[in-house]
């Protein structure tokens, strides 16, 4: 088998043939990749790979960022979401949380309101400004009508009240990523 010639992904594509050459299966690699949702979509074109939709969502639920200034709730949310197989990186603030994103994307961000130094509003307008197509959910305590219209009006795709059921949360999630999915495609 011959390498594939260099191109706009030269740099992942030793890595992908040493990943097919060691019989590791694709999928497994492609969660595993710290690379971006639309270079692991494109890479997979790149490799004729025939994807449906459920496939795009499996490979979009790689990356999570969690913020929220309760350590409690960050560790509670994100273990949660390792064993429903997401890769996650948490984040205690606002600020925290933009330095996460601007060293490497994430996928979609789950991020509490009221925190210190950046609440969670200032955070999905600044998300919503620079990176359109990373999906914010709110999971927050605070959860009055006007909270969940305030929220949405921010830039928010959706709004949860604190304890997020799994189920809620996870059907959220799975929404959002297929959204974002289909509209890089």
């Amino acid at each position: 088998m011959n390498r594939v010639s260099t191109g706009r992904y030269s740099k992942y594509l030793e890595t992908w043939y040493d990943a097919f050459v060691c019989g590791r299966s694709l999928l497994k690699f492609i969660r595993s990749s710290s690379i971006s949702l639309g270079k692991r979509i494109s890479i997979c074109e790149t490799f004729n790979v025939k994807m449906d939709t459920r496939l795009k969502v499996e490979i979009a639920m790689s990356w999570v960022l969690v913020v929220d200034d309760s350590e409690i709730v960050r560790e509670m949310v994100s273990t949660e979401l390792r064993l429903c197989g997401f890769d996650v990186v948490v984040a205690n603030n606002g600020l925290d949380a933009i330095l996460a994103i601007q060293n490497y994307p994430p996928d979609l961000v789950i991020t509490d309101v009221v925190m210190p130094q950046m609440n969670g509003y200032e955070l999905c307008r600044w998300i919503k400004t620079y990176y359109q197509n990373i999906p914010v959910i709110f999971c927050s305590a605070k959860g009055e009508e006007f909270d969940r219209y305030w929220g949405i009006k921010q830039g928010a795709d959706a709004y949860m009240v604190k304890p997020c059921p799994r189920s809620e949360m996870l059907d959220a999630i799975n929404r959002l990523l297929a959204q974002s999915s289909s509209e890089l495609n």
